[in-house]
């Protein structure tokens, strides 16, 4: 799994989640820290500083907005785990210029938690120097 990878949650290999999550961290590089992300419904409650349209994911049907709010820290060795256990379920990899907007946006979103904002930063995936 590199960054850009996506994936639902599932039992058993079956699809039990209606949000696709992506891998935002260079799992090479950081493999005990990897951040991921998932896209929700965009609707007006909800953070809306970086928005995703359905053409740029197959597993999109609709238009939907990265859920910072929600970022995890994980590490590779787990989603391998989970991927082989069937508790996830691989998709279409994510564009590197749509990868690169949530990596970009990340930084303006007051939903963030702190803690995933500094491995991010920690990471170069927030530039504070923009």
């Amino acid at each position: 799994m590199d960054a850009g990878t996506t994936f639902v949650l599932a039992r058993e290999h079956k699809t039990i989640d209606d949000h696709l999550w992506v891998v935002v961290s260079d799992t090479k590089l950081f493999s005990d820290q990897v951040v991921i992300v998932n896209l929700t419904t965009a609707t007006p409650e909800k953070d809306q500083t970086c928005i995703i349209e359905p053409q740029e994911h197959a597993w999109l049907r609709h238009r939907s907005c990265v859920s910072y709010f929600h970022a995890k820290v994980t590490t590779l060795t787990k989603l391998l785990e989970c991927k082989d256990k069937g508790l996830i379920v691989l998709q279409d990899t994510l564009d590197a210029k749509v990868l690169a907007r949530i990596c970009a946006c990340s930084g303006d979103s007051t939903t963030l938690p702190p803690d995933i904002a500094d491995v991010m930063v920690a990471q170069r995936l927030i530039r504070l120097d923009a």
